[in-house]
């Protein structure tokens, strides 16, 4: 994008005809608007010619029809875990920023799933911090005399 004065300050004549000659550059970064990505997925149920049998990609959903994906499971997790944000404070930025309005109940089910897919590696890192030797300092009381 180009910028340049379209009248000269001074005397008020166009310069619509005047030369160009380069000043600087400026780069303006801005965001965005936020919208998440919804689409419509339609299942749907193959009748089996050989034996008539009903047959789906997937077992039928339960939910009202709404899934949050990934993208967002993990935002409310990050912000949770790692942000320490209440529940109620992460469900009213869902809200305001994206439109979106899972239950503060789904929020809570989404960390504790992500903390039941991380047992693994917690345990993991847990026992390996546990194996380590520490080599601890000196008691402030003992003196080397």
């Amino acid at each position: 994008m180009d910028d340049a004065p379209n009248y000269c300050t001074n005397c008020g004549e166009s310069l619509a005809d005047a030369e160009h000659v380069f000043d600087y550059v400026t780069q303006v970064i801005s965001i965005r608007e936020l919208k998440p990505l919804i689409k419509e997925v339609r299942y749907n149920v193959m009748i089996c010619k050989n034996c008539g049998e009903h047959i789906r990609t997937a077992p039928r959903c339960k939910s009202n029809g709404v899934v949050y994906d990934a993208s967002v499971k993990s935002l409310v997790v990050y912000l949770s875990v790692v942000q320490f944000l209440p529940y109620g404070r992460i469900a009213s930025f869902l809200r305001e920023v994206f439109g979106l309005a899972p239950s503060e109940g789904s929020l809570v089910n989404w960390v504790k799933e992500a903390k039941r897919n991380a047992q693994p590696a917690i345990l993991c890192y847990s026992s390996f911090i546990r194996g380590l030797k520490i080599c601890r300092a000196p008691s402030l009381n003992s003196h080397p005399n």
